[in-house]
Protein backbone atom coordinates (compact mmCIF):
# COMPACT_ATOMS: atom_id res chain seq x y z
CA UNK A 1 0.00 0.00 0.00
CA UNK A 2 1.33 3.45 -0.90
CA UNK A 3 2.00 6.01 1.87
CA UNK A 4 -0.89 8.22 0.72
CA UNK A 5 -3.25 5.25 0.87
CA UNK A 6 -1.99 4.31 4.34
CA UNK A 7 -2.55 7.85 5.57
CA UNK A 8 -6.09 7.95 4.18
CA UNK A 9 -6.82 4.58 5.77
CA UNK A 10 -5.41 5.78 9.09
CA UNK A 11 -7.42 9.02 8.95
CA UNK A 12 -10.63 7.06 8.27
CA UNK A 13 -9.95 4.62 11.13
CA UNK A 14 -9.00 7.50 13.46
CA UNK A 15 -12.24 9.36 12.67
CA UNK A 16 -14.31 6.22 13.26
CA UNK A 17 -12.63 5.49 16.60
CA UNK A 18 -12.86 9.11 17.76
CA UNK A 19 -16.58 9.22 17.04
CA UNK A 20 -17.04 6.14 19.23
CA UNK A 21 -15.25 7.68 22.23
CA UNK A 22 -16.95 9.59 25.03
CA UNK A 23 -16.35 13.36 24.93
CA UNK A 24 -14.05 13.45 28.03
CA UNK A 25 -11.63 11.01 26.37
CA UNK A 26 -11.57 13.05 23.16
CA UNK A 27 -10.90 16.20 25.18
CA UNK A 28 -8.20 14.53 27.27
CA UNK A 29 -6.23 13.44 24.24
CA UNK A 30 -6.88 16.39 21.94
CA UNK A 31 -3.98 18.34 20.55
CA UNK A 32 -5.38 21.87 20.90
CA UNK A 33 -2.22 23.32 22.46
CA UNK A 34 -0.06 21.89 19.70
CA UNK A 35 -2.53 23.23 17.12
CA UNK A 36 -2.41 26.70 18.70
CA UNK A 37 1.39 26.93 18.67
CA UNK A 38 1.87 25.21 15.32
CA UNK A 39 3.66 22.14 16.69
CA UNK A 40 2.97 18.99 14.68
CA UNK A 41 1.11 16.09 16.21
CA UNK A 42 0.79 14.27 12.91
CA UNK A 43 2.49 14.49 9.56
CA UNK A 44 1.06 14.52 6.07
CA UNK A 45 4.15 13.43 4.18
CA UNK A 46 7.52 11.78 4.62
CA UNK A 47 9.19 15.15 4.06
CA UNK A 48 7.26 16.60 7.04
CA UNK A 49 8.44 13.73 9.20
CA UNK A 50 12.05 14.24 8.17
CA UNK A 51 11.78 18.01 8.68
CA UNK A 52 10.33 17.79 12.19
CA UNK A 53 12.62 14.98 13.32
CA UNK A 54 15.70 16.79 12.02
CA UNK A 55 15.18 20.28 13.38
CA UNK A 56 18.33 21.49 15.18
CA UNK A 57 17.03 20.80 18.69
CA UNK A 58 15.93 17.23 17.90
CA UNK A 59 19.48 16.11 17.23
CA UNK A 60 20.47 16.96 20.80
CA UNK A 61 18.49 14.00 22.12
CA UNK A 62 20.60 11.51 20.19
CA UNK A 63 24.17 12.57 20.91
CA UNK A 64 26.40 10.64 23.29
CA UNK A 65 26.10 11.91 26.86
CA UNK A 66 23.47 14.42 25.73
CA UNK A 67 22.78 17.40 27.93
CA UNK A 68 19.66 19.47 27.34
CA UNK A 69 20.06 22.77 29.20
CA UNK A 70 16.49 23.86 28.49
CA UNK A 71 15.21 20.80 30.35
CA UNK A 72 17.99 20.64 32.97
CA UNK A 73 18.60 17.08 31.85
CA UNK A 74 21.51 14.88 31.07
CA UNK A 75 20.32 11.94 29.03
CA UNK A 76 22.54 9.50 30.88
CA UNK A 77 19.86 7.73 32.88
CA UNK A 78 20.30 5.64 35.97
CA UNK A 79 18.87 2.13 35.85
CA UNK A 80 16.04 3.29 38.15
CA UNK A 81 15.23 6.26 35.87
CA UNK A 82 15.29 4.03 32.78
CA UNK A 83 12.89 1.62 34.51
CA UNK A 84 10.52 4.49 35.39
CA UNK A 85 10.60 5.78 31.81
CA UNK A 86 9.91 2.26 30.48
CA UNK A 87 6.93 1.90 32.84
CA UNK A 88 5.48 5.19 31.61
CA UNK A 89 6.05 4.27 27.97
CA UNK A 90 4.41 0.88 28.51
CA UNK A 91 1.43 2.45 30.29
CA UNK A 92 0.92 5.02 27.51
CA UNK A 93 1.18 2.23 24.93
CA UNK A 94 -1.41 0.14 26.77
CA UNK A 95 -3.81 3.08 27.19
CA UNK A 96 -3.58 4.22 23.58
CA UNK A 97 -3.87 0.63 22.32
CA UNK A 98 -7.15 0.35 24.25
CA UNK A 99 -8.33 3.46 22.37
CA UNK A 100 -7.62 1.89 18.99
CA UNK A 101 -4.02 2.71 18.09
CA UNK A 102 -0.91 2.18 20.20
CA UNK A 103 1.29 5.25 20.54
CA UNK A 104 4.45 5.28 22.65
CA UNK A 105 6.32 8.38 23.77
CA UNK A 106 9.72 8.83 22.20
CA UNK A 107 11.09 12.10 23.58
CA UNK A 108 8.50 13.91 25.71
CA UNK A 109 8.97 11.81 28.81
CA UNK A 110 12.77 11.95 28.54
CA UNK A 111 12.69 15.73 28.90
CA UNK A 112 11.07 15.35 32.33
CA UNK A 113 14.08 13.68 33.95
CA UNK A 114 15.80 17.01 34.72
CA UNK A 115 12.90 18.49 36.70
CA UNK A 116 12.26 15.05 38.23
CA UNK A 117 15.85 14.91 39.51
CA UNK A 118 15.50 18.40 40.97
CA UNK A 119 12.34 17.40 42.86
CA UNK A 120 13.94 14.21 44.13
CA UNK A 121 16.94 16.23 45.38
CA UNK A 122 14.61 18.66 47.15
CA UNK A 123 12.88 15.68 48.76
CA UNK A 124 16.24 14.19 49.79
CA UNK A 125 17.56 17.46 51.25
CA UNK A 126 14.37 17.98 53.24
CA UNK A 127 14.67 14.42 54.56
CA UNK A 128 11.19 13.48 53.35
CA UNK A 129 9.94 10.06 52.31
CA UNK A 130 7.28 11.75 50.19
CA UNK A 131 7.00 15.09 48.46
CA UNK A 132 3.65 16.77 47.85
CA UNK A 133 3.51 18.43 44.44
CA UNK A 134 0.66 20.50 43.04
CA UNK A 135 0.55 19.87 39.28
CA UNK A 136 -1.22 22.65 37.38
CA UNK A 137 -1.50 20.48 34.26
CA UNK A 138 0.56 22.75 32.04
CA UNK A 139 2.25 20.07 29.97
CA UNK A 140 2.05 16.58 28.63
CA UNK A 141 1.60 14.94 32.04
CA UNK A 142 4.83 12.95 32.06
CA UNK A 143 6.25 14.82 35.07
CA UNK A 144 3.13 13.98 37.05
CA UNK A 145 3.36 10.38 35.86
CA UNK A 146 6.97 10.10 37.06
CA UNK A 147 6.09 11.58 40.44
CA UNK A 148 2.97 9.44 40.84
CA UNK A 149 4.80 6.12 40.55
CA UNK A 150 4.90 4.52 44.00
CA UNK A 151 8.54 3.44 44.08
CA UNK A 152 10.30 6.63 43.09
CA UNK A 153 14.01 6.27 43.68
CA UNK A 154 15.49 8.79 46.13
Amino acid sequence: MRPEQLRKRYDAMNAAKRSALPVPEVQAFSTCTFDQIGWPHSVDSASDLVRWCNHPGARDYFTDAAYLPTQCASLLFTAAEAALLRRISDAVGELTRSLGREVRPLLNHLAQIGPFRIMMEIRRRLGLDELTVFDVDAGSGYQAALLALPEIAP
